[in-house]
């Protein structure tokens, strides 16, 4: 009988809110523009609110379990028992061993002068306690979390629906022609992503190079995230997705591995990666994820910068504690925004005085699968238009501020004049590349 009382009473509540359901309304972020989301109240709030009055009428102890066993983590977060090491011998490991510290692999990084080793912690310890172990038993060393950092899309990928070549909305709004990409000929970008599937017709004939920077004893990451970024940066000409930077050479670093049913990349794959990119010589980095403040990975930034390499990050999602969105929060890396076709700053889009620019991020066809595609949003997304934008220039030779105060100058501005939080210096143009770019072979 009690069961039956609430079921009577969870219909009367849904029957109320249907006759009081809100329109659905537009929502830029879902679909890019072109999709609807129900907001306020609506079917879709039965379904989210109802659990919510079963439980206040006192829920059934089996359904709390079932509730309970969904929200189980899909993984054991491996990353959370581990600390990466700079600068440790083998002797030093060993006499961590003994203390209950597991060798996990180390690797050389040449751009650091020094080795990475990765370890397990002791069973019982925290990571605080772990790190202060390490450092007084080897003095000088520095150590940090092996933290996790994902990238910066929607969860769902979209159906594309028509695809646009390259006469694509973002391309207007950028300013970007055929013939700008004659500008990126001889310029070298480097990726740091998921794996990517370099057959796709889009890029299967582009200058990628692919290099797996993933310890072995994690699984493969999946194909969409890092297809859909070189897709974006070398898509071919009479493809279905251009890339702006269709002549450049693309050194992919696939760094991330699959975490249950996330993708995620960490501290020692993601700086061994940066290591390689910086022993090529790219001109630039695009770094299309985000995580949290590690100083290990602070180093490895500061490093390429100091090689003349412009390191390009997705500004990330919105973060009112400021805990994440980095690296693109860090000093002297260019934070990228996203907008909508509407030059609307996307709900996907960190705020703050760290952006840098603004770019088309919602809505954007992008390679997807092993033939297809698909719209995407986030600002995964809008960084390889800066980051093609940076390489065009820097392969001229221009020091790092020029290239920045061309942009800057070049840029639409947005939202309130001047620098701002919400789009940077504003929407990225390529009026900012020299005018022979047109002309060059």
């Amino acid at each position: 009988m009690f069961l039956l009382r609430v079921n009577v009473l969870t219909a009367a509540f849904a029957a109320i809110i249907i006759c009081f359901s809100g329109p659905a309304v537009a929502d830029d972020d879902d679909g890019g523009g072109r999709g609807f989301k129900m907001r306020g109240f609506g079917v879709p709030s039965v379904l989210r609110y109802a659990p919510r009055v079963l439980r206040a009428f006192g829920t059934p102890r089996r359904y709390k379990k079932r509730r309970q066993a969904r929200r189980a983590p899909t993984s054991t977060r491996q990353t959370e028992r581990e600390i990466v090491a700079l600068g440790l011998e083998q002797r030093d490991i060993e006499r961590l061993q003994s203390k209950g510290f597991t060798d996990l692999g180390q690797r050389q990084i040449s751009s650091l002068g020094t080795t990475m080793t990765r370890l397990g912690i002791p069973r019982n310890a925290s990571l605080a306690k772990a790190s202060k172990t390490v450092e007084s038993e080897i003095p000088g060393v520095s150590v940090a979390p092996n933290q996790r950092y994902g990238p910066l899309s929607r969860v769902v990928y979209e159906a594309s629906g028509e695809t646009c070549g390259a006469r694509c909305e973002a391309f207007e709004l950028t300013a970007w022609t055929s013939a700008t990409a004659q500008c990126s000929v001889g310029a070298r970008i480097g990726v740091v992503d998921t794996a990517a599937d370099v057959s796709h017709p889009s890029i299967a004939h582009a200058r990628i190079e692919t290099k797996v920077f993933r310890s072995d004893d994690r699984p493969p990451s999946d194909t969409l995230h890092g297809t859909a970024v070189l897709s974006l940066l070398a898509g071919q000409p009479n493809s279905d997705v251009v890339g702006v930077a269709h002549g450049a050479e693309i050194l992919h670093a696939d760094a991330f591995h699959g975490e249950g049913t996330e993708t995620r990349t960490d501290v020692f794959d993601l700086v061994s990666a940066i290591d390689w990119l910086v022993s090529e010589d790219v001109h630039v980095i695009n770094l299309s994820l985000s995580g949290p403040d590690n100083p290990i990975l602070k180093r490895a930034i500061v490093t390429a910068q100091n090689n003349s390499i412009h390191v390009i990050a997705a500004a990330g999602r919105p973060d009112g504690a400021n805990k994440t969105g980095y690296p693109a929060r860090y000093d002297g890396v260019v934070a990228v925004a996203a907008i909508d076709g509407r030059l609307r700053a996307s709900r996907l889009s960190q705020r703050g005085s760290h952006i840098a620019f603004a770019a088309p991020g919602v809505g954007l066809t992008v390679a997807h699968g092993r033939d297809e595609s698909r719209r995407v949003d986030g600002t995964s997304f809008a960084a390889p238009f800066v980051s093609a934008a940076y390489a065009m220039l820097q392969r001229d030779g221009g020091a790092s501020a020029d290239v920045t105060r061309l942009l800057a100058r070049s840029a639409q501005d947005l939202g309130a004049s001047g620098r701002d939080p919400s789009y940077g210096w504003g929407l990225v143009r390529y009026s900012a590349l020299p005018a022979q770019c047109a002309a060059r072979p």
